[in-house]
């Protein structure tokens, strides 16, 4: 998997290609000069060349690699696919504002050179840019730009994935009558494939829209679809995860943990469904008042050093929080605190979001005036030393002044007892 920075989003000639290739097997051009029998001079002079220059040069290029010329480089509409379709794959890992400048450039790109198909890949990255920061108009706007560019062109199973994505975007505000429209095409698309798992990534997201509307029932039905069909072991995690979500929230806590237990067999502890899995049994135990257990399994959680609080907008601070505080370890909530300050730092998109979860563990411990106080020492301390997008400093002004409300609130209270 590589990110790509905004100098990366270049298209480099044939030329261009072929030396690198040649610098990474033969360290350098005189090196490859000698090996091939030619003035290391005129291979460089070849390489700027469009043509490549004689006819020899190119014979003992393709020889010495045994590849054909076609084979050692890329055309330019090629190197944008492959690059609109890596971003694309890729995007949870453009997590950062600034990396809205690699979008721009390749957007820029496509619609220079009048790639439509490309273009609609980007749209469909921006989409998820901007959902991943739950702003769901803008990433409406293009989730619907990047289906309408696919619509009646060769990309079906392409097709098929993003209009159940726009499905999943929409069901945040749209009717259901609407969902329903979208979800009888998306259905009739994926008649006509045989592509496993384009059928499960479908059926996937459709069982998160209906989740996310509240409609438990087709949700599990459509995950069920996945487990029965997906030879993944990683994606039948997933959805018996989300088997076990919608058993919590209809109480069957039991059904739960066999839901949570089965998706454990399938993982291996280096997964990245691991630390999501393991805060599913911490919110059970919490549940269920097995305090011991909760606070075994949402230290397993922090317990990964390659955790990133601010990846995604994960909950595992606040449950720590709730779980912390049948043991009055308040320190360790603090450290974590403290620890996502520092991540959010880089600006991550999430930020505003995870500003918004503080809010949560500030209730928590709203009778706390000790803990309040040291939660704002560490806002006002992050505030001033960071640069941050407006919509964060306006999130962390709010979650300061919630605080600072409460410890007047306790104050008041202890004045007049």
């Amino acid at each position: 998997m590589r990110k790509y920075k905004k100098s990366d989003i270049v298209i480099k000639s044939p030329g261009q290609q072929i030396r690198e290739k040649i610098i990474e097997k033969y360290g350098s051009i005189k090196n490859f000069a000698d090996q091939i029998g030619m003035y290391d001079s005129s291979v460089e002079q070849y390489l700027t060349t469009r043509s490549l220059g004689s006819t020899t040069f190119k014979i003992r290029l393709t020889n010495e690699f045994q590849k054909s010329l076609s084979e050692l480089y890329l055309t330019d509409e090629a190197q944008i696919r492959m690059m609109t379709l890596s971003i694309s794959e890729n995007i949870s890992t453009y997590n950062q504002h600034k990396d809205i400048e690699v979008l721009e450039k390749i957007k820029d790109i496509c619609i220079k050179r009048e790639l439509l198909e490309d273009y609609a890949i980007v749209c469909r990255s921006y989409a998820i840019f901007f959902y991943n920061q739950l702003k769901i108009d803008r990433a409406l706007a293009y989730m619907q730009l990047a289906v309408n560019y696919l619509r009646g062109k060769e990309s079906g199973d392409r097709f098929a994935i993003y209009l159940s994505e726009l499905i999943k975007i929409e069901a945040e505000i749209s009717l259901r009558s609407r969902i329903n429209k979208l979800t009888t095409e998306c259905l009739l698309l994926i008649d006509q494939t045989d592509n496993i798992d384009v059928i499960c990534k479908v059926f996937t997201n459709i069982g998160l829209s209906m989740f996310k509307m509240g409609d438990y029932d087709d949700a599990e039905r459509y995950f069920l679809k996945v487990i029965d069909l997906q030879e993944s072991d990683h994606n039948v995690a997933f959805v018996l995860q989300m088997i076990g979500d919608i058993n919590i929230i209809r109480g069957n806590f039991s059904k739960a943990f066999n839901n949570y237990s089965e998706a454990e067999k399938f993982l291996s502890q280096s997964d990245e469904l691991m630390p999501p899995l393991n805060h599913r049994f911490a919110v059970y135990y919490n549940l269920i008042e097995e305090y011991q257990l909760a606070e075994k399994y949402i230290d397993y959680v922090f317990s990964k050093t390659k955790l990133k609080l601010s990846a995604t907008d994960n909950k595992y601070l606040v449950t720590m929080a709730e779980i912390k505080m049948h043991f009055g370890k308040n320190h360790e909530v603090l450290i974590e605190i403290k620890n996502l300050l520092e991540e959010l730092k880089k600006n991550s998109i999430y930020a505003e979001r995870h500003i918004k979860q503080l809010e949560k563990i500030v209730e928590l411990y709203r009778t706390d005036l000790v803990f309040l106080n040291k939660i704002i020492d560490l806002l006002i301390s992050f505030y001033n030393e960071s640069e941050l997008e407006q919509e964060f400093i306006d999130a962390i002004k709010i979650v300061i002044g919630r605080t600072v409300l409460e410890t007047y609130r306790v104050n008041s209270t202890k004045r007049r007892m």
